[in-house]
């Protein structure tokens, strides 16, 4: 359970920009080390976690209108590979943490594709992003 949880804050802190939660996740990392190194097996989801901390999921970021949203999800999502992870965040949404809020643009649909806590400059073609992931 608390390997399950640090993944959960990690990716959280990635997603929200909240290095706070990262570095949380990481020391908690850090304090099972020698159990993991000692037994990977049975510790599969710190495994996880070390992975998703030396070489971070890529993350892809959609802010846009509901209707356009839906269409780019049901063609983003078949494609993911096992480390991507797509939030659909409509243009509407509200109180978002600043990292995502920054993530707007006056295009119907923008799609950041991020690593770690930078990200390529946004996409506002459906065929463009698929290209890239």
């Amino acid at each position: 359970g608390n390997a399950v949880a640090a993944l959960a804050l990690y990716r959280l802190g990635l997603l929200t920009g909240y290095r706070t939660y990262t570095e949380n996740a990481e020391k908690a990392l850090q304090s099972v080390a020698d159990n993991v190194n000692q037994t990977p097996l049975h510790a599969a989801s710190f495994v996880a976690l070390l992975e998703a901390v030396h070489r971070p999921p890529c993350q892809i970021i959609l802010r846009g209108e509901r209707p356009l949203l839906n269409r780019w999800r049901s063609q983003v999502l078949p494609g993911l590979q096992p480390d991507q992870m797509a939030y659909f965040i409509p243009d509407d949404a509200r109180d978002l943490p600043p990292a995502i809020a920054q993530r707007s643009s006056d295009k119907p649909i923008s799609a950041w594709i991020c690593e770690g806590f930078s990200c390529r400059p946004p996409v506002h073609d459906l065929d463009s992003l698929l290209a890239e992931l």
